[in-house]
């Protein structure tokens, strides 16, 4: 599988990522590609059971893998991914009946299941960065959350 991800990279004019790692908090983490003018693209490549859903992320950093300052916003955003979806109620109100044909629920979590996230390339809070949820009764949409300097600016759906 490995020379098909190096062809693949050649022909889009990326470098090619090294094999998968195990990283002591995320798990087995790997680097897909990088564009030749931009960091490596990783992601986890084993979902985290989270009480919110099976989730994992994605961020950009250097060849070694995640930052600190990366690997602790991953750990404050499990703790902290219901503060999230308060803060992003308003935003998740405006397409969530549009996608599950119900009104929107007292509680969220009654529609919504944890499945993403891309880390801010500095890992700061008040930085760029996305969180994503799949929705119970339409389990093809993805609602993703997109963060600009840490508040909730756009809710984008993918189907």
């Amino acid at each position: 599988m490995g020379w098909i991800n190096d062809l693949l990279a050649k022909l889009s004019e990326q470098e090619p990522g090294p094999e998968s790692t195990l990283h002591p908090v995320l798990g087995r983490i790997w680097p897909s590609f990088r564009p030749k003018t931009d960091a490596w693209h990783w992601e986890m490549l084993d979902p985290v059971q989270h009480p919110r859903g099976p989730v994992t992320a994605t961020w950009r950093a250097g060849p070694d893998g995640p930052t600190e300052a990366q690997v602790a916003f991953w750990l404050w955003l499990c703790d902290h991914i219901d503060e999230v979806v308060i803060q992003s109620r308003n935003l998740l109100a405006e397409q969530l009946p549009d996608w599950t044909g119900k009104p929107v629920p007292d509680d969220l979590w009654d529609q919504l299941s944890w499945e993403g996230a891309d880390l801010p390339i500095d890992g700061s809070q008040i930085s760029d960065w996305e969180v994503s949820f799949g929705t119970r009764t339409c389990p093809d949409v993805l609602l993703t959350v997109i963060y600009e300097k840490g508040k909730p600016v756009l809710v984008r759906a993918d189907d």
